[in-house]
């Protein structure tokens, strides 16, 4: 009732919609990682080491991206639409889905910057002097032209 008083909504049909939604979602989401298992699968014997190991942090940062917006954006409104549809006052849990949203982007950065080895080592400033650097300079000597 409180949600068709204030926005003249039906809680119904939306709820069916967000549900749909989600699942949708859920699905594309499951399929896509599934086939980029397999592909890394198959072409691993062909990389090098450290390809390998680059290829091992930037999908387990993909897993974790795809899982903060899953529980930070779309559970809060998943929960908000399932509350209303059997007519529970959520007062200002109302509110999570606008906060989670905000908070996203700084999370989904972090999850990066945190996984990546070599991100992570140059923001905790890890990443010693482990390469140097030794050229050896010849004097240059004037041509002399025999006149």
């Amino acid at each position: 009732k409180s949600v068709f008083e204030h926005y003249s909504e039906d809680t119904r049909t939306l709820g069916n919609i967000g549900v749909l939604y989600y699942q949708l979602f859920i699905i594309t989401i499951l399929v896509c990682g599934f086939k980029t298992y397999q592909k890394m699968q198959r072409i691993g014997s062909s990389m090098s080491t450290k390809t390998k190991e680059l290829n091992n942090q930037l999908f387990k940062t993909l897993i974790l991206q795809t899982l903060v917006p899953m529980l930070t954006m779309f559970r809060p409104v998943a929960f908000l639409l399932i509350l209303l549809m059997f007519s529970i006052n959520v007062g200002t849990f109302s509110n999570a889905p606008s906060l989670n949203s905000g908070i996203y982007p700084a999370l989904d950065a972090s999850i990066a910057i945190f996984m990546i080895r070599d991100f992570r080592e140059a923001v905790t400033c890890r990443r010693g002097q482990k390469v140097t650097i030794s050229t050896r300079v010849r004097p240059r000597v004037p041509e002399t032209r025999g006149y």
